[in-house]
């Protein structure tokens, strides 16, 4: 895991933002999808270079907070996704330091995703659909 977070945080410092995907269910986009997904968000932002990140690692929120945390707040987008509400909206910045802070203090069986769900119910987020 260790090397795993090193050579994300080295392609960090030759992006703009990496664009990670979350979502309760524990499920993923197709690569099409996301790629759309964050071609329009990397627009609204106003960046050119990125990359996403989704899967089982980042389901794990003490995995996550540790990636993050070594990424930077600066450099990453938290794109949280609902297969039950059919929502995805982007966190805002304070959405990001609270799910910070949440990430490395998980309750038992909670996912990354379910952590991000509690933050995006309770404020409004940079983008939603």
């Amino acid at each position: 895991m260790e090397n795993t977070i090193k050579s994300i945080k080295a392609m960090s410092e030759q992006l703009d933002r990496i664009f990670y995907f979350i979502n309760p269910e524990g499920l993923q986009f197709k690569s099409r999808r996301s790629d759309e997904i964050c071609s329009i968000m990397a627009k609204k932002i106003g960046i050119a270079l990125y990359a996403e990140r989704s899967g089982t690692e980042i389901d794990n929120p003490v995995t996550l907070s540790e990636e993050l945390n070594a990424v930077g707040i600066e450099k990453f987008e938290i794109i949280y996704f609902s297969e039950e509400t059919e929502e995805i909206s982007m966190l805002s910045h304070k959405m990001k330091e609270q799910l910070l802070i949440d990430l490395a203090s998980p309750k038992e069986g909670e996912n990354s995703g379910m952590i991000a769900k509690k933050i995006a119910d309770t404020e409004e987020t940079v983008f939603q659909n």
